[in-house]
């Protein structure tokens, strides 16, 4: 199968004898392990993919992909289905060695994950994760997933998936950025119009106080179209009208402010959570515009 490359990870989908070397910690010749690879979820994920494997056979696409960082071309997790698709739905699951855990590899691998799913035809993907696992819950919401409902032990999110032929080839319309942004109602929620390589660009109307946050692993472009934004920072404020641009750069601690209201245009990373660092009552989930 053809592996699956985003900016800064390699998807490989296992076979059963990388599968049985894992479960083993054995590596082989050709295996590039972090050393903190593989961890006790990476062992119980493939366990159950050998299982599937010998009682239904062949589960790729539907299997475990190795996730593999390119900057040193070590594995640091997996991330996979849990299961074959039923009805057009299908689980996930994923998890990262402790070492490569904060970097945002989670949300970047699954939503590599989730082209495989719509390139076959799924229409729904589902996940779940304990009440306690703020980092898994982060990790769903950057991937675009929305939380549909919680029980006592775990929180259930989903996410649609747009399986029109053609969604990432090249753009047969313009964007009407005045139209996309008709069609948002509350402040500060953002929708995705368009992507350029592994970036989203976002359309969001702005009105009061946002969360103050930062994004320690990107710059972040504002763009106001109408209107007035005022981005507050540590070392002064800076107001943009219409038709002017500022670039926040990565780890730098802003707050939006629009007394008056403005719209914006966005363009950061599909992975990133418009509260970044600190999550509050407006951080949203990726949607479609």
């Amino acid at each position: 199968m053809t592996d699956i490359r985003t900016s800064r990870l390699l998807l490989h989908a296992i076979d059963v004898a990388e599968a049985e070397r894992i479960v083993a910690r054995s590596a082989g010749p050709a295996d590039a392990w972090a050393d903190d690879f593989p961890f006790e979820g990476d062992v119980g994920a493939v366990g159950v993919f050998l299982r599937a494997t010998a009682s239904h056979g062949e589960q790729r696409p539907f299997g475990y992909y190795r996730i593999t960082r390119l900057t040193d071309g070590r594995a640091i997790g997996g991330v996979g289905f849990k299961g074959q698709p039923d009805g057009g739905i299908v689980e996930i699951g994923y998890g990262l060695a402790p070492a490569a855990r904060g970097d945002g590899f989670a949300a970047e691998a699954v939503i590599a994950l989730l082209s495989v799913a719509a390139d076959h035809g799924i229409v729904k993907v589902i996940a779940d994760t304990t009440l306690d696992n703020i980092a898994s819950q982060r990790t769903l919401m950057r991937a675009g997933f929305g939380l549909v409902s919680t029980d006592a032990e775990l929180h259930y999110y989903e996410v649609l998936l747009d399986t029109s032929e053609g969604r990432r080839g090249p753009m047969d319309q313009p964007v009407d950025l005045a139209a996309a942004l008709a069609r948002v109602e509350e402040p500060w929620s953002p929708r995705t119009v368009a992507t350029l390589n592994d970036y989203d660009i976002r359309v969001v109307k702005t009105k009061g106080e946002f969360t103050r946050h930062s994004h320690p692993e990107t710059d972040e472009v504002f763009l106001v179209l109408n209107g007035s934004l005022t981005i507050c920072l540590d070392d002064g404020d800076v107001t943009l009208g219409p038709g002017q641009l500022y670039v926040v750069p990565r780890g730098v601690h802003h707050q939006p402010v629009s007394v008056d209201g403005a719209e914006v245009v966005l363009i950061e990373p599909s992975t990133t959570v418009n509260t970044g660092d600190t999550p509050s009552e407006l951080t949203a989930e990726r949607r479609p515009g």
